[in-house]
């Protein structure tokens, strides 16, 4: 019989001697991630998110939705971690697959988008209306990942969105807000803030935009002084200016929410006039303030409370003579829109 307390004394050393094997075996694991995670952003022999098996990485570039052209970034390396950097002529379209989406500011509010299936065709100019809280603004944030987007996914070009990193994503989509943003520093800075262009593709967008000789007359031509939001600019030569550098930023899709909102109407004529002209190959979605500014477009989207409620051309809405589009555009007359 052994004395009770030289137990006690063996079982503690016990637990300390499992305890350093445990953590032996966690560094060991600790170690083991590390040397793959280097092999997969190295591009080395590990298959990024799978195995060597050429079956089964079709299969999974198939369920993430892309497609084999497009499966390789720069390093070789497709998927790792779940995340997918797309390569740098994505997207090449400009298609948008919205599928069974529901979103939400936050988990504890309601939906602003509920079960919303819709699909914007490359090259699409596309115009989109409602009353006030149909929804407008929330598709378009949707698209930029700003929502809580819990159900459903959207697809550009055939990549889901959810696996693209966010600023790869908000990178490759151009948007001309309802407020113009120009920040403190100089015309160059506002259009090309990563001194990314040659001097004459900035000219070119100012022409473009109309605003060619605006900056021409300035003492220090593009190193002309911006102050804080641009108050030295008017708002339409703001709203200008953000279109200018939508231009440069060569994106296959624009998204225009209700650009035209708080400017004069001949700045409004010069603005449909350049989205027409210089994003004529370009998938343009349009949320109206002016219902006017869209009956041209290609198709009209109409929500509702968050939900799609029309969907066609101008022309077939506007047959509708108890349509939702049709009573937009009446009521449009009536007020002198």
């Amino acid at each position: 019989m052994f004395p009770l307390n030289s137990m006690k004394v063996g079982n503690d050393r016990d637990k300390i001697v499992l305890l350093l094997l445990l953590l032996l075996l966690l560094l060991l694991l600790m170690m083991m991630m590390n040397d793959y995670d280097d092999d997969c952003h190295d591009g080395g022999d590990f298959s990024c998110g799978g195995d060597d098996d050429d079956d089964d990485d079709d299969d999974d570039d198939e369920s993430h939705g892309s497609n084999n052209d497009n499966a390789d970034d720069d390093t070789g390396c497709r998927w790792c971690d779940g995340v997918y950097t797309p390569t740098s002529d994505w997207p090449k379209d400009g298609d948008i697959q919205i599928d069974s989406i529901s979103a939400r500011y936050d988990t504890d509010l309601d939906d602003v988008l509920r079960d919303v299936t819709i699909r914007f065709k490359p090259g699409e100019k596309v115009g989109i209306c409602g009353r006030t809280g149909s929804g407008k603004s929330s598709l378009t944030l949707a698209l930029f990942r700003m929502l809580d987007t819990y159900k459903g996914r959207i697809l550009i070009d055939n990549m889901d969105i959810s696996h693209i990193p966010l600023i790869t994503l908000r990178s490759r989509i151009a948007i001309i807000p309802q407020d113009p943003v120009l920040f403190a520093g100089t015309i160059r800075f506002n259009l090309d803030p990563y001194d990314e262009k040659f001097e004459d593709e900035l000219w070119e967008a100012l022409e473009i935009a109309q605003l060619k000789p605006v900056v021409a007359e300035l003492d220090e031509k593009l190193d002309s002084p911006v102050s804080e939001g641009g108050e030295n600019f008017s708002v339409g030569q703001r709203q200008l200016f953000c279109l200018a550098r939508a231009f440069l930023r060569k994106t296959r899709i624009l998204v225009m929410d209700e650009a035209t909102a708080s400017i004069d109407m001949q700045t409004d004529a010069i603005l449909q006039k350049v989205v027409a002209t210089a994003f004529a190959d370009k998938t343009v979605l349009t949320i109206a303030h002016r219902v006017s500014t869209i009956v041209d477009s290609d198709s009209i989207l109409v929500l509702s409370e968050g939900r799609v409620v029309e969907y066609d051309t101008p022309e077939a809405l506007l047959a509708l003579e108890d349509g939702v589009f049709s009573s937009l555009v009446k009521g449009a007359k009536n007020a002198g829109n």
